[in-house]
């Protein structure tokens, strides 16, 4: 078996729409930075350097949206990641 970090908070049993960011959280049950003891020593600075920079963005471009195409994903299956996002700032 090998575990695929990638697949994380993406089960559809579990979440409805899993490829859907849904940046007002899931059902609490996310496991990105794992718990209790095992949880990411570092996962409130990610979260406030998040928080920050979601912030700075949709000021600086408040009407900011997708544009029209689908995302382009890295091939990678090991990780999931994006490698364009294309959006339209005015």
């Amino acid at each position: 078996m090998v575990p695929l970090i990638g697949a994380a908070n993406r089960d559809p049993a579990r979440h409805p729409d899993p490829d859907r960011l849904d940046v007002a959280g899931r059902d609490g049950a996310s496991i990105s930075f794992g718990s209790g003891a095992h949880v990411c020593i570092g996962a409130l600075l990610t979260r406030i350097e998040a928080e920050i920079t979601f912030r700075q963005v949709l000021q600086r471009w408040p009407h900011l949206r997708l544009a029209d195409g689908s995302p382009q994903w890295a091939d990678n299956p090991a990780y999931r990641g994006l490698t364009a996002l294309d959006v339209v700032t005015g």
